[in-house]
């Protein structure tokens, strides 16, 4: 299978490095192509009706813009290319993509027609897509059967079919792409041949008609819809070169091996809601498409404005911007608070949403670096990186709350709660993270105060120390000697620039505070360019690091690349994890469709990860959403706001006051 072995650790720099700042690359998800609707009286028309959709209105449109207070652009809009959430978000409000999911994270099937129906906290939402795809799995293979919707039109007026996705395909198939878009990772049958040379073409890939396509797969694999669902359909007369186009002679827009026209144009433009105007002044311009397919934005002008991350909450109290999306903290939204007379996060000033952020924060250790003997996988080493680990866990309650407030919550498993594939309380066999002694005892009682709590956790420590070959003096209460391969002194670094600002800074400081009483020295790395954690990582000289991890939009919770043996020395797979009962338990996660088998397996991964101790997980954080009460129809924007369900959608009923 051919791994992107960028695209974990691109989403997980870009979520470690911005963790306080709340953002996230949306790495290879669908979206921005549903409407839904509730099934109360006041509901909107479906998107199957674009004209009914588009009220009397929206024609004029409302003359105030409504204004982003976002993030940085790296000025990459193109939708094969971008790798910065806040690029992805301009390129996605104009070029939409095969599919996307429901509130649920359920991937949207059928899309066309009556589209689907799914019901989400009390509510029937129908949910419409410029598509229906069907899954059919034989025993060698599985051919996916995409139909198009027929009618929509490009922004410049050019109408969609076919060969526009095809050509998308080919792109992120060919050997010189450089984006972080997965859709290559996939064993679409003739690929290698193709890649090669030896072939002129993709066989998986057949052209049906003018609005449908085959892509047929060697065996099956459950990550796949994911990856077909998020491919971008861009114009290929805008991306491509039309007389490079010819299907039936094996031209599929461009020069194979050369993408430089396709990945040069960052000026983005499809059948999404609004069309790029132009960058300029640290400010993105866009006006509304009339020729969107759910009907024309009622708000005629957008402006994404870089912003500072103080300046967020600020700006919508000034009245500088109408929405932001600000870091979940506690100061954050203490200030959202201060600015509504009843001080709340929302009333008259400010509106404030919150859902789960689909990733989650955690301590990383090395087992290439951090083992006795050399032996990454043998019981003293895993008791070596369980005493450190037993330390982080205890501390986690008490930082998480003080960075974080409400905005987060302390998890048990390396896995975002916003996945199907999570552990629950209620599941056979759930247990606190590190809770447990070298004899396999519980560490506390129900009754213990937070201080029991940590003198317990630095006494099993100092059992998973000693069973790990440390020598313990008992008249200083201290360690004096390392076993063979391991240290007395271990290294953590933390991405926070140099300062303090950082959900793990605390953390870290209990921990050193607490090692420092046996004997164990534990040295905080915080450099001031937090990309040197990275240079870091990459190098695999690293012992512990502090980071968060993004699945992207992906609701799904295949974690082959981060753990997977084979993945050591690709790019992934930081904490030099390998072992053979995993490895066999992430291959069979992936090809089965059955969710239950998959939710009982990927359980039992995670006990594997935590036994190897390899990552103490943190914390599950809030993203947040910010509207101006004031100067935005609160009552237009897209209700029940989720996980994978984000403020972009339904942009063509938001209204402005």
């Amino acid at each position: 299978m051919k791994s992107n072995l960028r695209l974990r650790k691109l989403c997980a720099i870009a979520l470690a490095a911005a963790m306080s700042a709340g953002s996230l690359v949306s790495c290879n998800s669908g979206g921005g192509t549903s409407s839904s609707s509730g099934s109360s009286p006041e509901s909107s028309a479906s998107a199957s009706e674009p004209a009914s959709a588009s009220s009397d209105d929206s024609s004029g449109g409302s003359d105030a813009p409504f204004v982003y207070a976002t993030d940085a652009f790296s000025q990459k809009f193109n939708p094969f290319i971008y790798t910065t959430v806040y690029d992805g978000e301009v390129s996605s409000i104009c070029v939409e993509t095969v599919g996307d999911y429901t509130r649920n994270g359920s991937v949207i099937m059928e899309g066309l027609g009556d589209g689907t129906t799914e019901e989400y906290n009390g509510t029937e939402y129908n949910y419409q897509t410029l598509s229906n795809i069907t899954v059919d799995q034989a025993e060698d293979s599985t051919t996916y059967t995409i139909e198009l919707r027929q009618g929509v039109l490009f922004a410049d007026g050019e109408e969609m079919n076919v060969d526009d996705l095809i050509f998308s395909m080919y792109a992120l198939l060919d050997p010189s792409y450089t984006g972080t878009n997965t859709f290559a990772s996939n064993d679409f049958t003739g690929l290698d041949a193709y890649l090669s040379g030896e072939a002129a073409n993709v066989e998986g890939i057949q052209r049906v008609d003018d609005y449908t396509v085959t892509l047929t797969t060697d065996g099956y694999s459950v990550t796949t819809i994911y990856d077909i669902i998020g491919v971008p359909i861009a114009p290929l007369h805008y991306y491509g070169d039309e007389s490079l186009y010819d299907y039936e002679n094996n031209s599929f827009g461009f020069t194979f091996g050369d993408l430089s026209g396709v990945e040069g144009n960052l000026e983005p433009m499809g059948t999404g809601p609004y069309v790029f105007d132009r960058y300029e002044n640290r400010v993105v311009y866009l006006d509304a498409n009339a020729n969107y397919w759910k009907g024309e934005p009622k708000i005629q002008q957008m402006q994404f404005k870089e912003t500072d991350e103080s300046d967020k909450a600020a700006a919508i109290s000034t009245g500088t911007a109408d929405f932001t999306s600000p870091s979940g903290s506690i100061a954050t939204l203490t200030e959202i608070a201060s600015y509504n007379p009843n001080g709340e996060t929302t009333g008259e000033v400010a509106t404030t949403f919150s859902y789960d952020n689909n990733g989650y924060g955690y301590v990383g250790m090395n087992a290439a670096t951090m083992n006795v003997g050399g032996d990454p996988g043998s019981d003293a080493s895993k008791n070596l990186r369980k005493g450190f680990a037993t330390l982080f866990a205890v501390y986690r309650d008490i930082c998480c709350d003080s960075y974080y407030g409400d905005a987060a919550k302390v998890i048990q498993y390396p896995i975002s709660d916003a996945s199907w594939g999570a552990p629950k309380e209620t599941d056979d066999g759930y247990a606190l993270a590190y809770s447990v002694d070298v004899d396999g005892n519980p560490i506390y009682t129900s009754d213990m105060t937070d201080e029991q709590r940590f003198d317990a956790a630095l006494q099993a420590a100092i059992g998973f120390f000693q069973a790990a070959g440390y020598t313990w003096d008992d008249a200083t209460g201290t360690f004096t000697a390392a076993p063979e391969g391991a240290q007395m002194a271990y290294e953590v670094i933390i991405p926070a620039n140099g300062g303090e600002d950082h959900p793990a800074y605390l953390l870290c400081e209990y921990v050193r505070s607490a090692l420092e009483t046996i004997g164990i020295t534990l040295t905080i790395n915080n450099p001031s360019d937090s990309n040197q954690m990275w240079t870091t990582i990459d190098a695999r000289t690293h012992n512990m690091y502090t980071a968060a991890f993004s699945f992207g939009g992906s609701p799904d919770p295949d974690c082959y690349d981060r753990y997977y043996s084979g993945e050591i020395d690709s790019g992934n797979n930081n904490n030099a994890i390998s072992d053979p009962t995993l490895d066999e338990l992430l291959l069979n996660g992936r090809i089965s469709a059955d969710q239950s088998y998959r939710r009982a397996i990927y359980k039992e991964a995670l006990d594997i990860v935590r036994d190897w101790a390899v990552e103490v997980p943190y914390y599950q954080r809030q993203n947040i959403y910010v509207y101006s009460t004031e100067r935005v129809n609160v009552n237009t924007i897209t209700p029940d706001i989720t996980t994978f369900w984000d403020w972009q959608h339904d942009l063509e009923k938001l209204e402005m006051n």
